[in-house]
């Protein structure tokens, strides 16, 4: 059923939300033309003209702080070895976080350009494809920003369970449709983007993990990692330059009185396990 009509957040481009009746599932439909996403992300992570705003893949300082914030939820999972993939590893920030930490730690990623920035900036080789794994009992593997994009996310994550340990953990990190950051902003929420495909709530990834045997690992873990990002404490200071800002945090409090079992944040976190 229709959810919403949007537009991407970085291109303006129009985009049509619906709703799965059955299961609650939030998805494009029609869905972009592939070439829009490739593109954005090739030229994203080449530094091509006019992406030099997007400190998301410029600031490495803040990308690797991000990453030790991500592995040090992982590093307390009782993981059943210290082999990690990351799918979807973007520039290889996250693989060089786990290599220092002294983890056994493979990206693969599809982006010809990130592979490359990986391999000039980090000396870290990403590879392209599941085809090259050579390892298949991971204790962990993460998806971080990543199942959003997947055309087929069951086919994929069943297709991943191939190279998990049987005691090994998934953990998945996406932005959540059922937040206060998403009621708050709407139509404005950043993560309307030509190449996310699908809007998960807690529910829904619950769900989905579900179909394939999984369940959630842990409850008691941050349910997203902006509460564990360095910085994050001075969030509240933007404030007091940015009446916008103020203007949502109001927003947002009044939004946490009325739905109280949402999450704050967009991105969650979520650890399972068979």
């Amino acid at each position: 059923m229709p959810f919403s009509n949007v537009k991407c957040y970085f291109s303006n481009v129009p985009l049509s939300v619906v709703k799965c009746e059955n299961c609650g599932l939030v998805y494009l439909n029609p869905r972009p033309d592939k070439k829009l996403g490739l593109e954005y992300f090739e030229n994203a992570y080449s530094n091509a003209t006019g992406f030099e705003s997007h400190s998301y893949y410029r600031d490495h300082d803040k990308i690797f702080n991000r990453s030790q914030a991500r592995f040090d939820l992982i590093k307390n999972l009782e993981a059943p070895n210290h082999k990690i993939l990351d799918f979807g590893a973007g520039q290889g920030h996250f693989v060089k976080t786990a290599i220092d930490n002294k983890w056994d730690a493979t990206g693969i990623e599809l982006s010809n350009a990130a592979i490359q920035a990986a391999r000039e900036n980090f000396n870290i080789e990403l590879l392209s494809s599941l085809q090259n794994l050579k390892i298949n009992d991971f204790g962990v593997i993460a998806l971080w920003d990543v199942i959003e994009h997947l055309e087929d996310p069951k086919g994929i994550l069943r297709e991943l369970t191939k190279y998990l340990h049987p005691d090994g953990y998934f953990v998945i990190e996406t932005s959540n449709i059922d937040s206060l950051d998403y009621l708050a902003h709407k139509k404005k929420w950043s993560y309307w983007h030509v190449d996310h495909l699908f809007y998960f709530s807690r529910k829904t990834l619950v769900y989905l993990l579900k179909t394939l045997s999984f369940s959630v690992a842990n409850p008691s873990l941050p349910k997203t990692s902006g509460t564990l990002l360095p910085g994050s404490r001075f969030a509240k200071y933007k404030i007091l330059v940015k009446p916008s800002e103020f203007i949502f945090a109001i927003k947002k409090k009044w939004l946490s009185l009325r739905f109280k079992d949402f999450d704050k944040n967009s991105l969650m976190t979520v650890v399972f396990k068979r």
